[in-house]
């Protein structure tokens, strides 16, 4: 182009648009940036490396780094299993700021593999009793006698046979309920849609090679289309030839993948939901790894969540590789819905294939039996976090973590209080406060009017109108015969964003307290937008370097009203720690939303006639 044609028409040198020193690749009417490792975005404009260099003088420097990693360059991940915490020879494997533990066989399960099976207890059983049996057989040979024949004809177990202490889930009798395979066909696009197999998704089906973020196909091998992927790999499907697969370039947080609904489930039997997942991303490649939430949940009004299990991150090959993924789950309604979700944001990456979804029925040959329940198969049921199924009130690992209500045992005002922050009052709109004038800290960044913005907090007496028109203005903080008080308004960035953190200490232990603060979302009931709603976990935490979990409670999503709206949220707990920190920490990420405010936040005494600081000596 140009007049003497010595200018290129290309949109890359013309625009030159990637940032961050990526590579513009130009195509006839668009053009597509190659990140280096450490950024993605549309055009290399987010940087995700963990490790930012703070120059200190001439010859030195220093990386601050982010949570989870360590060294001079910020090079390494933080071991979590330096202490290897699995018990039962389970193997620990590091993730960053966690850690997963693979249990041996089908032996034991649970987050540390502490949970033994019904089998595995009854063979340490009768070891110990065969041990006891061997000294007695020395002074009474027929004691043995008689022993041994109680084993076999009265509990069924017979001592000179091999013992399968812990046979296969595959071995169980079952049947399968339904099995997508997504068929096969010599085109590499099926011209199928999820209608076809009985389900629906959230991504927009592709019938070319443009499968871009928020897109999905039905392909017979992978398409040799980005310089990234596994080009020309095959579906799981065995003895299948030209088998398509469900291909996703997963997009968001949270958005469906796949959702099925079934009726006539047989309540209290035992049903496993499985797939087999593949990143077809190869391993070379720099880029976010997809991670699915499966999920089972009750038709109806409120959508029950009964059983959620995550595939943590799908792992990168050299060669693209299937894993089963399953969840098992005791059924409490009829009709459910079968779901997978995105854990992760788009950005690079997040690519995946899908296949041989199943749902299966683990039972008896006689599937009408209803009363056969699911106890003599596995002892082991999950609850949301993924360990043992607690009763109520009570969460965690070993259903030590409490998770009650406030005032669900008292609801007295008179009660001792140890601490009330209502952040005062004034006539100025931003208060020049800080977090720490009111001793606590949080992660967000104290800004100016001018310069509110995701990540940032202020004091304000009234809801700011000139921020966003989105927002309640005007609308005033909760805490009662207070003229111009202020409140704690908070636009959180980022999942797991700490908004409150307060350490408090000369707790008497074994005492109730309750830990609560009066949460609204800023944000106005508008039909036509779609927010981000707040939700907030609560959770308190002994001070000490491992920081155990005393008790954690979310608030769920924080609605929107048409006038602004104060609800009073937080937990109950029985302190067993003198020293605690309370947290409030924000579950969800993203914008626009996620901005709310907070007021009179308190930790009381929830105990009559009882103390709330207890001092040494």
């Amino acid at each position: 182009m140009g007049v003497n044609c010595d200018m290129s028409s290309s949109l890359c040198a013309i625009k030159q648009p990637c940032k961050n020193n990526g590579t513009c690749n130009g195509t006839h009417y668009s053009y597509d940036c190659s990140c280096p490792c450490g950024f993605n975005g549309t055009d290399c404009e987010f940087d995700y490396r963990p490790c930012t260099c703070n120059e200190t003088s001439d010859s030195l420097f220093v990386c601050a780094c982010l949570s989870g990693w360590q060294g001079v360059h910020c090079e390494s991940m933080v071991n979590f299993c330096d202490n290897n915490p699995c018990l039962n020879n389970g193997v620990c494997r590091p993730l960053l700021e966690n850690y997963t533990c693979e249990c041996p066989g089908d032996c034991y399960c649970g987050r540390l593999c502490q949970i033994s099976s019904p089998k595995t207890i009854m063979f340490k059983t009768i070891s110990k009793s065969f041990a006891y049996i061997s000294i007695l057989a020395v002074a009474a040979v027929a004691m043995f006698v008689i022993t041994m024949d109680m084993l076999k004809y009265c509990f069924g177990i017979d001592p000179t046979q091999s013992v399968d202490l812990c046979p296969d889930n595959d071995a169980l009798n079952f049947t399968t309920i339904f099995l997508i395979t997504f068929g096969s066909g010599p085109t590499l696009f099926s011209n199928k849609t999820p209608a076809d197999f009985n389900f629906t998704t959230s991504h927009s089906q592709s019938f070319t090679f443009d499968v871009n973020d928020g897109m999905f196909a039905f392909v017979n091998e992978v398409p040799d289309l980005n310089n990234g992927w596994h080009g020309n790999a095959s579906d799981y499907t065995t003895n299948d030839t030209d088998g398509y697969m469900f291909l996703v370039n997963v997009q968001g947080i949270d958005p469906q993948i796949f959702n099925y609904k079934i009726d006539d489930l047989h309540i209290g039997r035992l049903y496993e939901f499985s797939a087999y997942v593949a990143n077809v991303v190869r391993k070379e490649k720099c880029l976010n790894k997809p991670n699915i939430r499966f999920e089972v949940r009750a038709i109806n009004e409120s959508g029950n969540v009964i059983a959620k299990k995550g595939t943590g991150d799908v792992p990168a090959c050299y060669n693209m590789s299937w894993s089963k993924y399953d969840i098992s789950f005791e059924t409490t309604h009829s009709s459910v819905v079968l779901l997978m979700l995105s854990n992760v944001a788009e950005g690079s990456g997040n690519d995946l294939a899908i296949d041989d979804i199943e749902l299966r029925v683990y039972s008896t040959n006689d599937l009408d039996d209803t009363s056969t329940t699911a106890s003599s198969i596995f002892d082991c049921k999950n609850n949301d976090e993924d360990y043992c199924e607690c009763s109520n009130d009570f969460i965690g690992l070993s259903c030590k973590i409490q998770s009650d209500d406030v005032c669900s045992k008292h609801d007295n005002n008179t009660y001792e209080s140890l601490f009330f922050i209502t952040f005062g009052s004034g006539s100025d709109r931003f208060y020049s406060k800080t977090a720490s004038d009111f001793n606590f800290k949080t992660d967000l960044k104290k800004e100016s009017w001018s310069n509110f913005k995701p990540g940032a907090y202020a004091f304000v007496n009234s809801v700011p109108s000139s921020l966003t028109v989105l927002w309640h203005d005007a609308a005033k903080d909760h805490t009662t015969n207070d003229t111009d008080g202020y409140m704690y308004l908070a636009g959180v960035g980022n999942v797991n964003d700490m908004i409150f953190n307060y350490n408090i200490t000369n707790l008497c232990v074994g005492v109730d307290y309750e830990y609560s603060a009066y949460l609204t979302n800023v944000m106005r009931d508008i039909r036509w937008v779609s927010v981000t709603e707040p939700n907030i976990r609560f959770e308190v935490r002994a001070v000490h370097k491992k920081g155990d979990l005393i008790a954690q409670k979310s608030t769920g999503d924080i609605p929107v009203y048409q006038h602004m709206t104060w609800s009073k949220h937080g937990l109950s707990f029985v302190a067993t720690s003198s020293s605690v920190v309370l947290l409030m920490i924000s579950n969800v990420g993203g914008h626009p939303g996620n901005d709310l405010a907070i007021d009179d936040i308190q930790l009381r005494v929830s105990s009559a006639n009882q103390t709330g600081f207890c001092y040494p000596g």
